[in-house]
Protein backbone atom coordinates (compact mmCIF):
# COMPACT_ATOMS: atom_id res chain seq x y z
CA UNK A 1 0.00 0.00 0.00
CA UNK A 2 2.93 2.52 1.13
CA UNK A 3 5.18 2.08 -2.24
CA UNK A 4 2.34 2.97 -5.30
CA UNK A 5 1.34 6.03 -3.07
CA UNK A 6 5.27 7.27 -2.28
CA UNK A 7 5.99 6.37 -5.55
CA UNK A 8 3.07 8.80 -7.25
CA UNK A 9 3.98 11.19 -4.48
CA UNK A 10 7.70 11.13 -5.43
CA UNK A 11 6.64 11.28 -9.33
CA UNK A 12 4.01 14.32 -8.51
CA UNK A 13 7.18 16.25 -7.29
CA UNK A 14 9.75 15.95 -9.88
CA UNK A 15 10.02 18.59 -12.35
CA UNK A 16 10.80 16.81 -15.48
CA UNK A 17 9.95 12.89 -15.49
CA UNK A 18 12.94 10.60 -14.05
CA UNK A 19 14.95 13.41 -12.61
CA UNK A 20 15.45 13.25 -8.86
CA UNK A 21 17.58 16.67 -8.49
CA UNK A 22 15.14 19.66 -7.76
CA UNK A 23 12.16 17.95 -6.62
CA UNK A 24 9.17 21.16 -6.39
CA UNK A 25 5.68 21.24 -5.41
CA UNK A 26 5.30 23.62 -8.75
CA UNK A 27 2.67 20.99 -10.24
CA UNK A 28 0.60 21.12 -6.65
CA UNK A 29 0.73 24.59 -6.93
CA UNK A 30 -0.74 24.56 -10.23
CA UNK A 31 -3.48 22.35 -9.70
CA UNK A 32 -4.57 23.89 -6.54
CA UNK A 33 -4.59 27.16 -7.62
CA UNK A 34 -6.98 26.39 -10.28
CA UNK A 35 -10.62 27.84 -9.07
CA UNK A 36 -12.26 24.54 -11.19
CA UNK A 37 -10.08 22.12 -9.38
CA UNK A 38 -11.29 23.82 -6.16
CA UNK A 39 -15.05 23.93 -6.90
CA UNK A 40 -14.70 20.40 -7.97
CA UNK A 41 -13.95 19.02 -5.06
CA UNK A 42 -16.01 21.08 -3.22
CA UNK A 43 -18.64 19.85 -5.24
CA UNK A 44 -17.55 16.01 -4.63
CA UNK A 45 -17.74 16.58 -1.14
CA UNK A 46 -20.96 17.92 -0.54
CA UNK A 47 -22.57 15.57 -2.75
CA UNK A 48 -20.63 12.35 -1.35
CA UNK A 49 -22.28 14.53 2.38
CA UNK A 50 -25.65 13.97 0.61
CA UNK A 51 -25.00 10.84 -0.58
CA UNK A 52 -24.21 9.32 2.79
CA UNK A 53 -26.67 11.03 4.43
CA UNK A 54 -29.58 9.30 1.76
CA UNK A 55 -28.01 6.27 2.59
CA UNK A 56 -28.30 6.66 6.12
CA UNK A 57 -31.70 7.57 6.19
CA UNK A 58 -32.63 5.11 3.28
CA UNK A 59 -30.72 2.34 4.84
CA UNK A 60 -32.75 3.00 8.36
CA UNK A 61 -35.98 3.35 6.79
CA UNK A 62 -35.17 0.08 4.63
CA UNK A 63 -33.97 -2.20 7.92
CA UNK A 64 -37.39 -0.70 10.21
CA UNK A 65 -39.55 -2.48 7.62
CA UNK A 66 -37.71 -5.45 7.29
CA UNK A 67 -37.13 -5.61 11.42
CA UNK A 68 -41.18 -6.17 10.63
CA UNK A 69 -40.56 -9.36 9.24
CA UNK A 70 -42.84 -8.60 6.56
CA UNK A 71 -42.60 -10.12 2.70
CA UNK A 72 -41.76 -5.99 1.08
CA UNK A 73 -39.66 -5.23 3.83
CA UNK A 74 -37.17 -8.89 3.01
CA UNK A 75 -37.54 -7.52 -0.66
CA UNK A 76 -36.46 -3.83 0.00
CA UNK A 77 -33.51 -5.37 1.95
CA UNK A 78 -32.29 -8.02 -0.69
CA UNK A 79 -32.76 -5.18 -3.60
CA UNK A 80 -30.77 -2.88 -1.35
CA UNK A 81 -27.84 -5.10 -2.00
CA UNK A 82 -28.45 -5.92 -5.34
CA UNK A 83 -26.20 -2.02 -6.92
CA UNK A 84 -23.47 -3.09 -4.79
CA UNK A 85 -23.09 -6.62 -6.54
CA UNK A 86 -23.53 -4.90 -9.89
CA UNK A 87 -20.13 -3.78 -11.40
CA UNK A 88 -19.38 0.12 -11.10
CA UNK A 89 -19.47 0.24 -14.96
CA UNK A 90 -22.35 -1.18 -15.73
CA UNK A 91 -25.02 0.31 -12.81
CA UNK A 92 -23.34 3.65 -14.61
CA UNK A 93 -24.82 2.59 -17.54
CA UNK A 94 -27.85 1.39 -16.84
CA UNK A 95 -28.60 4.69 -15.06
CA UNK A 96 -27.65 6.89 -18.08
CA UNK A 97 -30.02 4.91 -20.38
CA UNK A 98 -32.92 5.16 -17.50
CA UNK A 99 -32.77 9.32 -17.64
CA UNK A 100 -31.70 9.48 -20.72
CA UNK A 101 -34.64 11.07 -21.46
CA UNK A 102 -37.29 13.10 -19.18
CA UNK A 103 -39.55 11.09 -17.44
CA UNK A 104 -43.12 13.59 -17.09
CA UNK A 105 -46.03 12.33 -14.50
CA UNK A 106 -49.39 15.05 -15.76
CA UNK A 107 -51.74 14.71 -12.72
CA UNK A 108 -55.19 16.19 -13.36
CA UNK A 109 -54.66 17.45 -16.45
CA UNK A 110 -53.02 20.78 -15.26
CA UNK A 111 -49.93 19.91 -13.48
CA UNK A 112 -47.16 18.23 -15.30
CA UNK A 113 -43.90 16.45 -12.98
CA UNK A 114 -40.70 16.56 -15.09
CA UNK A 115 -37.80 14.49 -14.08
CA UNK A 116 -34.39 15.80 -15.80
CA UNK A 117 -31.30 13.70 -14.38
CA UNK A 118 -29.64 13.21 -17.58
CA UNK A 119 -26.38 15.26 -17.65
CA UNK A 120 -26.96 16.64 -13.85
CA UNK A 121 -25.08 16.34 -10.77
CA UNK A 122 -28.31 15.26 -9.43
CA UNK A 123 -27.95 11.85 -11.68
CA UNK A 124 -24.34 11.37 -9.76
CA UNK A 125 -25.68 11.46 -6.36
CA UNK A 126 -28.86 9.08 -6.96
CA UNK A 127 -25.65 6.83 -8.56
CA UNK A 128 -23.83 7.13 -5.33
CA UNK A 129 -26.73 6.35 -3.10
CA UNK A 130 -27.90 3.74 -4.89
CA UNK A 131 -24.40 2.52 -5.28
CA UNK A 132 -23.80 1.98 -1.15
CA UNK A 133 -27.41 1.68 0.32
CA UNK A 134 -26.20 -1.74 1.43
CA UNK A 135 -23.99 0.31 3.56
CA UNK A 136 -26.70 1.77 5.60
CA UNK A 137 -29.57 -0.94 5.56
CA UNK A 138 -26.78 -3.96 6.86
CA UNK A 139 -25.24 -1.15 9.44
CA UNK A 140 -28.29 -0.19 10.76
CA UNK A 141 -29.68 -3.77 10.62
CA UNK A 142 -27.16 -5.01 12.60
CA UNK A 143 -27.13 -1.89 14.86
CA UNK A 144 -31.51 -2.60 15.75
CA UNK A 145 -30.69 -6.74 16.14
CA UNK A 146 -28.88 -5.47 19.27
CA UNK A 147 -31.66 -3.34 20.71
CA UNK A 148 -33.28 -5.01 23.61
CA UNK A 149 -37.09 -4.28 22.93
CA UNK A 150 -37.94 -3.81 26.18
CA UNK A 151 -36.48 -0.07 25.96
CA UNK A 152 -39.09 1.31 23.98
CA UNK A 153 -41.88 -1.04 25.13
CA UNK A 154 -41.10 0.74 28.46
CA UNK A 155 -41.01 3.97 27.01
CA UNK A 156 -44.57 3.46 25.67
CA UNK A 157 -45.63 1.96 28.96
CA UNK A 158 -44.92 5.82 30.56
CA UNK A 159 -46.94 6.98 27.80
CA UNK A 160 -44.67 8.18 24.77
CA UNK A 161 -46.09 7.79 21.70
CA UNK A 162 -44.25 5.60 19.10
CA UNK A 163 -42.37 8.16 17.42
CA UNK A 164 -41.23 9.79 20.34
CA UNK A 165 -40.12 6.08 22.24
CA UNK A 166 -37.76 5.52 18.84
CA UNK A 167 -36.63 8.94 19.32
CA UNK A 168 -35.46 8.78 23.10
CA UNK A 169 -35.16 5.32 23.61
CA UNK A 170 -33.99 3.48 19.92
CA UNK A 171 -32.23 6.14 18.32
CA UNK A 172 -29.85 7.02 20.61
CA UNK A 173 -28.55 3.30 20.48
CA UNK A 174 -28.11 3.69 16.68
CA UNK A 175 -25.65 6.27 16.81
CA UNK A 176 -22.46 4.16 16.06
CA UNK A 177 -24.12 2.00 13.56
CA UNK A 178 -25.59 5.15 11.64
CA UNK A 179 -22.42 7.06 12.07
CA UNK A 180 -20.27 4.08 10.35
CA UNK A 181 -22.39 3.74 7.18
CA UNK A 182 -22.42 7.64 7.01
CA UNK A 183 -18.48 7.29 7.33
CA UNK A 184 -18.25 4.24 4.92
CA UNK A 185 -20.61 6.07 2.35
CA UNK A 186 -18.77 9.45 2.48
CA UNK A 187 -15.02 8.51 2.29
CA UNK A 188 -16.29 5.84 -0.46
CA UNK A 189 -18.12 8.12 -2.43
Amino acid sequence: VVLPLAAVALTSLMPTWGRLDGLTFKHWGAVLANARTLEAGGRSLWLSALAAVGVTAFGLAVALVQRQGSRPGRAAAVLASWPYAVPGTVLALGLLVAFSRDLRLVLFDRVALVLALGNTVWLLLLAWTVKHLAFGVRNSSEGLARIDGSLPESARVFGATPGRAFLDATLPQLKAPLAAAFTLTFLTC
